[in-house]
């Protein structure tokens, strides 16, 4: 039985194209390995979609932070870096990554007097409009944003381009 469910899992392998066929053969897989231990298949599923995510998720912490666009705009995509402000760009930064910063959208302001009286302002804006539909900034990932990002892959959920 267990040679055949590999056979079968094996030819589902071999048809599947793409990365998420791939997954897919390896979560059938896990779930064999933990049926055959005793576990049902409820919990075997649990367990390997935890693995998974796990997998996901140390993939992901300490690589470079990629922004996807949220909508398309007349002028390029809307990119939005999250709720997390330390993620903010000024204008120079959104425009050392080739992209406009999007002044409609969430922004902060930044007000400083100086000992010798010298007033600075500086602005870090939440959205930009960019070419690309996606920008790779210096920061790394977090292990929060990690685990967001892969909970929504894993749950296929996007939003598509108009």
């Amino acid at each position: 039985m267990k040679s055949l469910v590999t056979a079968v899992v094996f030819a589902a392998a071999s048809l599947a194209s793409g990365a998420a066929k791939a997954d897919q053969a390896a979560l059938v897989v896990c779930i064999e390995k933990f049926k055959s231990v005793g576990l049902s298949a409820d919990l075997a599923y649990g367990e390997c979609k935890k693995s998974s995510l796990g997998d996901c998720i140390k993939g992901l912490v300490g690589t470079s932070f990629v922004a996807r666009s949220v909508e398309k705009k007349p002028q390029g995509y809307l990119i939005d870096l999250g709720n997390s402000d330390s993620r903010w760009l000024e204008g120079g930064g959104w425009r050392e990554l080739g992209c406009q910063p999007y002044a409609d959208g969430p922004k902060r302001r930044q007000q400083t007097i100086t000992a010798w009286g010298f007033d600075s302002v500086n602005q870090w804006f939440r959205q930009g409009i960019c070419q690309n539909e996606s920008v790779q900034l210096k920061q790394a990932y977090t292990p929060e944003d990690a685990k967001l990002a892969c909970e929504i892959q894993e749950l296929g959920v996007s939003k598509k381009s108009d």
